[in-house]
Order: C-alpha cells, then structure tokens, then sequence
C-alpha cells in the first residue's frame, strides 16, 4: 500500500479515536480502571452497591455516571472533584443526604434523586447553574433551600411525593422552567407568584389539598397540559380561560360544582377529565370546544346535557356513567366521530332517535338504567362491536337488531327479556352473548348457528331442560 496513503490513515484514526472513547460507556469498574482517562461514560446501575465506590474519583473525564437501582446511602465529599460531569443518576437508592460539594459539579445539567431517603438539600445545590434537569420525587423533604432558585437554567424539574408543606419565595424565579411536577407535595395553597413561571407547558400539582387557583394562574399561556386532579377545588377562576393552548385538563376528584362560562374560550382543548366532582350541569359554551376529542363526566350529578354537546364534531369518547341523566338531547346523534359512549348508571327511560347516526360508534354502555325500549333507529349502529345494557326494562329486541352485524360482544343482563328476534342469527361476529336474569322461556334457532359464539350465559331464565341441553357445553361458562 502507498506510505502517504497509509500515514493518511493513521493521521485520521488518530482523530477519531478520543471521540470514539467518549461515545463508549464501560459496565464494569474494573474494566474502566484500565484506562482512566478515557472513560466518560460509566453506567454502575443494578450492581448491588451498597457504598459509592472510591476509585471513581480517578475518572477525571467522567461525563455520564448512573448508579440507578443500587443500596447506595452515602455521596462522599470528593464527588465535587467530578468537575466534568454533566449526568449523574442515582434513582433507587437509599441515600438520606448530599454533601456540600455536590455544588461544586458546575458543568452538571442531568441530576436524578428520584426515590431515596433525602430529607434535606444542601444550600450548595444552588450552585449547579449549568443544571436543566432535576428529579427529586419519592423523597422525603419537608422543605427547599432558598437557594434552589438560583437554578436559572432549569428547564425540567420533578418533585412530586415528598411531604412538603411550604415553598421559599425564591421558588418562583425558577423563570426558565418548561415542565414542572408537584404532584403529591401536601400543599393547600398555590402562590400567585406562580405567574412568574410563564415558560410553563407542562404543570402538575395533582393529588394536593389545594382548595383554589389563584387568578394570576391566566399567565401560564403557554401551558399545553395542567393536571390538578385530586385536590379540593370546588370552583375555577374565569381567568384559566386565557389559558388558550391548553390541551389537556384534569380536574378529575375534586369538588367543582360549576364551570365558568369561559371554559368554552378553551378552544385547543383535545382532552378534558371532570370525573367524580358535584357538577350539576354544563355551560352552553361547552359546544364551543370544537377540538375535543376526549371528555370524561362521569360520577358527577349531571341531569342533563345542553343541545351545545352537538357542535363537539371532533368527540372520539364521551364518559357520562354515575349521573342523573333523565334525557339526552336529540343533537347528540351530531356526533359523527364519536366512537365510546358510556351513559351506564343514570336515570335514562329511553334512547333520542338520532343515536343511530352515531355511524362511527364502536362501544355503547347503557347498562343500570331505565330504558324499556329501543328506537328503530339504534339497529342502524353498523360499527357497533361492543354493547352493554344490562340493569335495564327491556321486554324484546327490535326485529331489525340483527343488523348489528359487527357486534362481538353483547350483555343483556337484568332484563325482563321474554323474546329474542330471530334475527340474532345474522350477528355472525358475535363471540359473547349475556343473557342472565331475564324472563326467555325460548331461543330462536338462529342461535344455534353462530359459528363464532363461544360464551353464551343463560343462568336464571325460564328455559326448558330440553332448550338447555341444546347449547353445546363448550360455549356454557355459566347455566
């Protein structure tokens, strides 16, 4: 091989080498011993440790370290000689403190506590400027050092799980936050400095014991998701309106008896949970959702729906189980994309006539309610595969029911079924077929011909022996 072509090569080796090092990480100490000035990444996760190992000290180039899911509980005072580190991850530990010197890893930008025993944060932790990440979830802190707001880089930070009952006022001048999570920290109240977090997207501070959002809440408009669920709410300001890229709200298990007419200004809104609060209705201004993909209701005491519901084209699922339903407007069969419709658990005698144009409509949940008909039109559910109506007065099935073709799974329990149309033999999907507690004294033949039915419940019926006989036992979980 041509000389120059050969010293070409070794010149480039030579060049790529130290970064090929760099992309390396070493599982092993004793491996990385061997060559400690090329090891920048050492991952010691679920290794059993139960002591930080000394001779980590020697890695002066060390960039990544992760002792995750060890028995670690100490962090010795040298770890502040690790000036190179940028990535330092310690979830599942046991460690109860850190030293002074951890303030001293300036280039640090990655640090995960996440689940050990700290109960307290050195001032020093102020001193991480280059940080951006930050997870302290599952500890046991009961307060934060004044000087955590010194963290003007941090675009993450995670605190969720640790009992602490108060915040430094230097909290709020954490200005470069993007995602912060404060789920489960025992607070009562939310700052009205919170405005000063304007860079928010994501904001957790769920399962909380906050009774009211403050109204300075309406600069977070940058927010896309907010999760205030499991706290004891029992309104919400007219300002969270100006929250207008929200697209995820949870509010679920609080004790809101009414939304704001203001809500509807929420027009990016793609999900909305409102499960287990005291709402009694509404506001006309919920049709003006129109992003809505995702609205759960249920366990509320909602006793009807305003005509508005209609203008949510884009509705995929709405959950309305546990309210006090009496009648569904006629505007609901508007929804052409709607796919779940759970009303299980209301007060409903009857069905509006426009459900059969709910055409995309592949799970329907009726069941423990009062319904004592079907309306024609609810054969014309051709997307149907899921449908559940048990707890209810039905005395028959509509003869057309077997248009249902695409129905896999039915449940008619606690019915006062005394007929089943024979058209139920053209439901050639149908796998599941629950009849329990009903008054059949008969079964059509076409029964007999579903190839693909391979649950059939008929326990308390008046059936024949001999009709009972005629089902074979392999489709027979339970007479």
């Amino acid at each position: 091989m041509n000389k120059s072509i050969v010293l070409s090569l070794l010149f480039t080796l030579s060049l790529i080498s130290p970064y090929a090092q760099e992309d390396k990480t070493y599982y092993s100490l004793e491996e990385a011993l061997k060559v400690p000035d090329q090891v920048y990444s050492l991952d010691l996760a679920v290794k059993k440790l139960t002591t930080f190992p000394e001779s980590i000290v020697k890695f002066t180039n060390l960039r990544h370290l992760d002792l995750r899911y060890n028995q670690i509980t100490d962090i010795p005072e040298f770890i502040g000689q690790l000036s190179n580190l940028t990535t330092f991850l310690l979830v599942s530990n046991q460690i109860d403190h850190l030293p002074e010197s951890i303030g001293q890893l300036s280039n640090l930008t990655t640090l995960d506590l996440t689940k050990n025993q700290i109960k307290r944060l050195p001032e020093s932790i102020g001193q991480l400027k280059s940080l951006t990440n930050f997870s302290l979830e599952r500890n046991k802190l009961t307060s934060l050092p004044n000087s955590i707001g010194n963290l003007k880089e941090l675009k993450t930070l995670k605190m969720g799980t640790n009992p602490i009952k108060h915040l430094p006022e230097s909290f709020w001048d954490l200005q470069s936050l993007v995602e912060l999570k404060m789920s489960g920290i025992h607070l009562t109240t939310l700052s009205d400095s919170i405005e000063n977090l304007s860079n928010l997207t994501h904001f957790d501070f769920s399962h909380n014991r906050c009774e009211h959002l403050p109204g300075s809440i309406r600069k977070l408009t940058k927010l896309i998701q907010l999760n205030l669920e499991f706290n004891e709410l029992t309104e919400l300001p007219n300002s969270i309106s100006q929250l207008i890229n929200l697209n995820k709200l949870d509010l679920s298990f609080n004790r809101i008896n009414a939304l704001p007419e203001s809500i509807g200004n929420l027009k990016n809104l793609q999900s909305l949970n409102l499960r287990h609060n005291k709402l009694t209705s509404l506001p006309v201004s919920i049709g003006r959702l129109t992003n809505l993909s995702i609205f759960k209701l249920s366990s509320n005491q909602i006793t009807f729906l305003p005509e508005s519901i209609g203008q949510l084209k884009r509705l995929n699922a709405i959950h309305l189980r546990h309210n006090q339903l009496t009648l569904l407007p006629e505007s609901l069969g508007s929804l052409n994309n709607l796919n779940k419709l759970d009303l299980g658990i209301n007060q409903l005698t009857k069905l509006p006539e426009s459900i059969g144009q709910l055409s995309n409509l592949h799970l329907l949940a009726i069941s423990n309610n009062q319904i004592g008909k079907l309306p024609e039109s609810f054969c014309e559910l051709s997307n149907l595969t899921e449908l559940y109506m048990g707890g209810n007065k039905l005395h028959f099935l509509p003869d057309s029911f077997g248009n249902l073709k695409n129905l896999k799974s039915i449940n008619l329990t606690f019915n006062s079924l005394t007929t089943l149309p024979e058209s139920i033999g053209q439901l050639s999907n149908l796998f599941a077929l629950d009849l329990r507690h009903n008054q059949l004294s008969s079964l059509p033949e076409s029964i007999f011909k579903l190839e693909k039915l391979s649950k059939l419940c008929l326990k308390d019926n008046l059936l024949s022996k001999e009709t009972m006989e005629r089902v074979p036992a392999c489709i027979f979980p339970s007479r």
